[in-house]
């Protein structure tokens, strides 16, 4: 999908942007997206993921303090720059793959992405969105045990 968009100079994700800045608030229906707001609002699943950066850092942190020999260790922090809206971002466009795929050029991506306000399923969102970010949660939590 990113590599269509970006062939067709369409990777600036403006429509993205508009989801980001209004908190989904169109795409949803309204009860839907007071449901969102409040679950984006309490920060719970970024707080576990900042939590998991924060334990690997100290921990890269001590082994590097307890080592002899001089050799560097890498203490390069996980990226907490992905929060949950960007999943919910993610779960959206791989929900609607296909159509986006036949979009030609911006024109016809936006007007695909405005069709979809207020018909999204947010259960169906959520529990996409919450499986991708369990994914990169554990995927970082396996990465720090290789290591």
């Amino acid at each position: 999908l990113f590599s269509h968009l970006v062939k067709d100079s369409m990777e600036s994700f403006t429509f993205c942007h508009r989801w980001l800045l209004l908190g989904f608030q169109r795409e949803f229906e309204h009860s839907d997206a007071l449901r969102l707001f409040e679950i984006l609002s309490c920060d719970h699943l970024e707080l576990i993921s900042q939590q998991l950066d924060r334990a690997r850092y100290q921990e890269r942190l001590s082994q590097k303090y307890c080592t002899d020999d001089s050799s560097k260790s890498d203490l390069q922090a996980f990226n907490t720059d992905f929060t949950f809206e960007l999943f919910i971002c993610a779960a959206i466009l791989l929900d609607n793959r296909e159509s986006l795929l036949r979009c030609q050029d911006d024109v016809q991506l936006i007007q695909f992405t405005s069709s979809l306000q207020g018909t999204l399923d947010l259960n169906s969102t959520l529990q996409k969105a919450e499986s991708h970010f369990y994914n990169y949660c554990k995927r970082c939590a396996w990465d720090h045990m290789q290591e």
